[in-house]
């Protein structure tokens, strides 16, 4: 079971079950408090003509331990603003004005919003890692969030430039030697996906974080690109798998699909050398074709796995 947010001009909640059945959740039966938010953006400040700043209110939300995270763009010199408030909420709350340096713009920069970020503890030290647009990686502790507070985040990575990341989840998966590791998965709108070691991230935010212009190629902490292109929101779904929106870019369509750890991609969005009856697999692409079989069977085409290990037998 899958529960989906949606806002327009009105917020929903949507369930989604393995049969593929959506129902809207009646908010209305359920309690709930409300919490309005002050000196957010308005609609005095256009982009691109008809893009209002309003769209910008809040860009990104991250729940933990009591305490709900919103970056949103607000009124004021400083409009790059990072919330932390309560829950159950009161009618006080923290707004802190964010810093950063952009390596690709070689400045720093106060207005630009948070586009995804996402709390995670690094080196036991709660903090915030967060992306922007075009595309810095920044790190900010939450201990120095105070109300009106002006504070400089670290730029520990610059994941290229003419981008907008749309999400920033984190989740244990099995590496490559079989261990349990810890990753951050940036989501992109205009690129591949990043995928990087929390131990790289705890690494890059102990030293001292980018400081000159980087105009071209990608800088600081190591990522690993994946070919989730398309995907629009993720979440860690369980021990195996992460959720996802994904836009079908041949349909139009947007499709609740998951993703295998370790893959991060699904051997049905394309067709390959693989797919022709008479390939045949070289002994040493044993593992290859066994791989093959379990993302074929997690994409609902089981009998293609049949096929193969006839195949195979010949």
């Amino acid at each position: 079971m899958s529960y989906l947010s949606a806002n327009q001009k009105v917020s929903a909640v949507i369930k989604a079950n393995q049969k593929g059945e959506f129902t809207k959740v009646n908010l209305n039966k359920y309690k709930h408090t409300v919490k309005a938010l002050t000196k957010t953006a308005d609609d005095a400040v256009k982009f691109w003509r008809d893009i209002p700043a309003t769209t910008l209110t809040i860009t990104d939300l991250d729940y933990v331990d009591g305490t709900l995270y919103v970056s949103s763009l607000s009124t004021g010199e400083f409009a790059s603003t990072l919330r932390k408030v309560e829950y159950p909420f009161s009618d006080s709350d923290t707004s802190s004005n964010i810093e950063i340096y952009h390596t690709v713009h070689n400045q720093t920069e106060t207005r630009a919003p948070i586009r995804a970020m996402e709390v995670i503890n690094l080196d036991g030290v709660e903090t915030v890692v967060a992306a922007y647009t075009c595309t810095p990686l920044v790190t900010i502790p939450t201990s120095s969030l105070s109300d009106g507070a002006h504070v400089k985040g670290k730029t520990i990575a610059e994941l290229g430039y003419g981008n907008t990341p749309l999400d920033v989840i984190h989740f244990t998966a099995t590496d490559h030697t079989q261990k349990q590791e810890d990753f951050v998965l940036v989501i992109n709108k205009e690129r591949s996906a990043d995928l990087i070691r929390v131990a790289d991230l705890t690494k890059a935010n102990k030293a001292q974080g980018l400081s000159t212009p980087e105009m071209w190629a990608k800088a600081g902490v190591p990522t690993r690109p994946v070919p989730l292109s398309g995907v629009l929101q993720a979440a860690d779904q369980d021990a195996q798998f992460i959720a996802t929106l994904k836009r079908n870019i041949t349909t139009g369509d947007i499709d609740l699909l998951s993703f295998r750890k370790g893959a991060y991609f699904r051997l049905n969005d394309f067709i390959s050398e693989y797919n022709f009856k008479d390939y045949q697999y070289y002994p040493e692409q044993e593992m290859f074709r066994h791989f093959q079989n379990l993302l074929k069977t997690d994409a609902g085409y089981p009998e293609l796995t049949r096929e193969l290990a006839k195949e195979a037998q010949k």
